[in-house]
C-alpha cells in the first residue's frame, strides 16, 4: 500500500512546488511533461485555451449575456440568478458577481435561493411589501395585482354575492315581474324566492302553486292589456253615440206624426163649424121670436 501511494505523493509535492512558484494572477498547468504557470483571465471572462511554454498568457473570452465570472477564476462562466415570480432583485448581476434576490415583507420563499416567493391571495406587492388589498378590491390568484370589484349598478344589475379580498362581486339580473296574457287564462311568472339555511326543501311545482295563489288577484290588474281596454272604450263610446242619434231620430219622427195629426184634425173641424152656424141662422129665421 505504501508503494502505491508514493507516486501520488510525489506528484502532489510537485504540483505544490510549481504552484508556489507561480504568481498570484497565475495558476499551475502541467502539459507535455512540463510544469507551466498560466495567467488567469479577468472578471467577466473565462479561459478557453491554456497557455504554452512559449507564452504564459491564457486565451480568454468574455462571458455571454446573463453570465458572470470573478477575476482569477479558472472555472467557466456561470449563469446569473433570475429573481422570478414574487421575488425582488436586491442586487443585480454583474460581470463578476451573481444577482441577489429577496422576498417581499409579508411573503415567503419557495426555495433557498429566494428566486420565487409567494404573496397570498387577497394581497399585492407594494413598495417591497406584501400587503392586503384595499376595501373594494380583490386578488383571486397569488402574486397578482389587486383589482376593483365589478360595479353591478353601473351595468343595470343587482349584487347577488358580495365581494371579498379574494373574490369579485357576483352580479345578477333584476327580478322579472312580466306577466303573459292568454285569451282564456292569465299565466304569471312567480318571482325568485330565496331560501334561508334550515328551511325545508319543497318541489318546484308546490312553490309555483303557492306563489300563484298569493299573487293571482293583484297581478290580474297588472295583466290588463291597455290596447284592449282602449278599444273597448272606443267601441262603447261609438255605440252610445249611435244610440243617441237613433233615439233623436225616433223622437223627431214621433213629433212630426203628432203635428200632422193635429193639422188634419183642424182641417176637418172647419166645415162642421160653418154648417152648424148656417143651420142655426136658418132656424132663427124660421122661428122668429
Amino acid at each position: 500500500m505504501n508503494r502505491l501511494w508514493l507516486p501520488v505523493v510525489a506528484f502532489h509535492s510537485l504540483v505544490l512546488a510549481v504552484t508556489e512558484g507561480c504568481r498570484d494572477n497565475q495558476y499551475a498547468f502541467y502539459a507535455n511533461g512540463r510544469d507551466l504557470c498560466c495567467d488567469y483571465c479577468g472578471e467577466g471572462e473565462e479561459i478557453t485555451k491554456e497557455c504554452t511554454r512559449y507564452n504564459s498568457a491564457s486565451t480568454c473570452t468574455k462571458c455571454p449575456e446573463g453570465h458572470f465570472n470573478p477575476a482569477n477564476y479558472r472555472a467557466p462562466c456561470m449563469r446569473c440568478k433570475i429573481c422570478g415570480t414574487g421575488s425582488i432583485v436586491e442586487k443585480p448581476c454583474t460581470k463578476s458577481s451573481d444577482a441577489s434576490c429577496i422576498c417581499p415583507e409579508g411573503s415567503y420563499p419557495k426555495n433557498d435561493r429566494k428566486t420565487a416567493c409567494t404573496c397570498d391571495r387577497g394581497k399585492e406587492i407594494v413598495n417591497k411589501k406584501c400587503q392586503p388589498c384595499a376595501y373594494g378590491h380583490f386578488t383571486s390568484e397569488e402574486n397578482s395585482k389587486c383589482r376593483p370589484w365589478t360595479n353591478c349598478s353601473a351595468l343595470g344589475l343587482i349584487v347577488l354575492v358580495p365581494g371579498s379580498a379574494t373574490n369579485n362581486v357576483q352580479c345578477s339580473k333584476l327580478k322579472s315581474t312580466k306577466v303573459s296574457v292568454l285569451p282564456t287564462s292569465v299565466t304569471t311568472i312567480p318571482p325568485h324566492t330565496q331560501r334561508m339555511p334550515g328551511d325545508a326543501e319543497t318541489s318546484t311545482a308546490e312553490s309555483s302553486v303557492t306563489s300563484i295563489k298569493h299573487s293571482t288577484i293583484p297581478k290580474t290588474i297588472v295583466a290588463l292589456n291597455w290596447d284592449t281596454v282602449t278599444l273597448i272604450l272606443i267601441t262603447v263610446t261609438l255605440l252610445m253615440a249611435m244610440a243617441g242619434i237613433l233615439l233623436a231620430v225616433i223622437i223627431q219622427t214621433k213629433k212630426r206624426k203628432v203635428n200632422r195629426g193635429f193639422i188634419r184634425s183642424n182641417k176637418c173641424k172647419v166645415p162642421v163649424q160653418e154648417e152648424s152656424t148656417d143651420s142655426e141662422s136658418s132656424l132663427t129665421k124660421n122661428n122668429p121670436v
